[in-house]
């Protein structure tokens, strides 16, 4: 949901509830992002915070950003199924593509276990979310090295 001239600004930032900093950030600055997650509903939004996890933090280099905590809930039993052991993370994709909700009926044991499967394969070979099996701490010199960059710009790169 694009801010448009005219529309409604507690609108748009009804539409970033939920979301956290870095998501609303990346989301605003990110015009091809904008059109294709429609996040004035909750599938829009549940589809941006699955495309943030998975692209949008290894690509903006934001690991060292994401808290252990974050690292923690994402990797923990969700609390939001019943489907026992099934990592947070791979509820959320569900919930996001309706592709895997075709391809795993989790009514059944077989689509629950084939879902909890197919989401510690993505855990453990997917390489956009191997941010998440390493500690914040792992990604902290990725940041000092922006910063020391950020710090020998000339002065005038501000102008």
């Amino acid at each position: 949901m694009r801010a448009e001239p005219g529309q409604d600004k507690a609108a748009a930032q009804d539409a970033l509830a939920g979301l956290s900093v870095l998501m609303g950030l990346t989301w605003r600055h990110r015009a091809d992002v904008q059109k294709v997650f429609d996040i004035s509903n909750p599938t829009g939004r549940a589809q941006f915070i699955v495309w943030f996890l998975s692209h949008g933090v290894p690509e903006h280099q934001l690991q060292s950003l994401m808290s252990d905590e974050w690292r923690t809930k994402l990797l923990s039993p969700s609390p939001f199924t019943a489907v026992a052991d099934l990592p947070y993370l791979g509820h959320l994709a569900w919930l996001a593509r309706p592709d895997l909700q075709a391809a795993f009926d989790l009514s059944t044991p077989e689509g629950q276990q084939s879902l909890r499967a197919w989401t510690e394969h993505e855990l453990s070979t997917g390489p956009h979310l191997q941010w998440l099996q390493q500690p914040a701490s792992a990604f902290r010199p990725v940041l000092s090295a922006v910063q020391q960059r950020w710090r020998a710009r000339p002065v005038t790169a501000l102008v």
